[in-house]
């Protein structure tokens, strides 16, 4: 089954998401060797190259794939400098 995920918070330069990932119907009845993936909580934090806008935010899960879109803020943002 798919993970549940949030975007936990975003504070500055760093972006943390927050998961829980369930084991599918029917797996107590399977039996493992190894197994590459995990079930349980996690978190993972990201750190962003530049400061974001978090009112311009989105995240979207879908078939177990997060997309998370993030604007720079307007301060991250070059300026144009006009030579007089």
């Amino acid at each position: 089954s798919a993970p549940e995920i949030s975007v936990k918070t975003l504070a500055g330069d760093t972006l943390v998401l927050k998961g829980t990932k369930r084991p599918p119907e029917g797996e107590e009845k399977l039996s493992y060797q190894r197994r590459e993936r995990g079930v349980g909580d996690f978190t993972r934090t990201v750190v962003l190259p530049d400061r974001v806008d978090p009112d311009r935010v989105e995240a979207k899960l879908a078939d177990g794939l997060l997309t998370v879109t993030l604007a720079k803020s307007e301060s991250a943002k070059p300026k144009k400098i006009k030579i007089q």
